[in-house]
């Protein structure tokens, strides 16, 4: 994904890492840019259990584009790249500090969910995914997934007001097993194409930046 709107300087090291051809830099946060999708941004946020995470967007107006995830905790470190294709994701490609959980590769589809859902009212679908692990073997998953919409608002990140829904998201494997459905707190931004999730806990969101280092891929 090309976006104009950089300088062409980019350091070359990172381009092979991130595997995008954009580098994010900014001396000021331009809030309506960021909104339009012109620029790349990095959205900084922690979770009550003291896990915190970043997320950079290099996503288009279309939604199309890669988003690149690094969460921390005391047990891990975890990497992950989305790719998404019609404002829907594709591919993910994660790695973790734990070898026997890196790489992996996750194929999904979704059935029943509106395209470009807004996250402004309640719908269930379905998720098919093929995982497929470092040594090569793989695995297909189904899950139920569950979404309600609780509210919606604005929120101040740094500079910049944006508005946010805010919804719930349970799911559980198909066929149904006795294990208790996972349960998701999740805030969208409708402005940024961009959904955070939680595990137990509202994300509390602490900065957002364009001008940023590119996350790399784990070693």
């Amino acid at each position: 994904m090309t976006i104009s709107a950089l300088p062409r300087l980019c350091i070359r090291l990172y381009l092979v890492l991130v595997g995008s051809d954009a580098c994010a830099q900014s001396s000021a946060i331009d809030c309506d840019a960021v909104k339009k999708a012109t620029v790349p941004f990095e959205l900084s946020y922690h979770f009550s259990n003291g896990r915190r995470a970043l997320l950079q967007s290099y996503r288009d107006q279309s939604g199309d584009g890669v988003i690149w995830n690094r969460e921390e905790s005391e047990q891990r470190i975890r990497v992950q790249k989305t790719t998404y294709i019609g404002g829907d994701s594709s591919e993910m490609l994660a790695w973790t500090t734990l070898p026997v959980e890196s790489p992996v590769v996750v194929k999904a589809t979704t059935e029943g969910l509106p395209k470009n859902f807004d996250h402004r009212s309640n719908v269930e679908f379905k998720v098919k995914s093929t995982t497929t692990y470092a040594d090569g073997t793989s695995a297909e998953r189904i899950s139920i997934n569950s979404y309600a919409f609780k509210s919606e608002d604005q929120i101040t990140v740094g500079s910049c007001v944006f508005s946010v829904v805010r919804g719930e998201l349970e799911y559980a494997p198909y066929p149904k097993t006795d294990k208790p459905p996972v349960h998701i707190v999740q805030l969208h931004f409708p402005e940024l194409k961009l959904t955070v999730s939680g595990y137990g806990g509202e994300p509390v969101i602490d900065d957002l930046k364009t001008s940023f280092t590119p996350i790399p891929p784990i070693p």
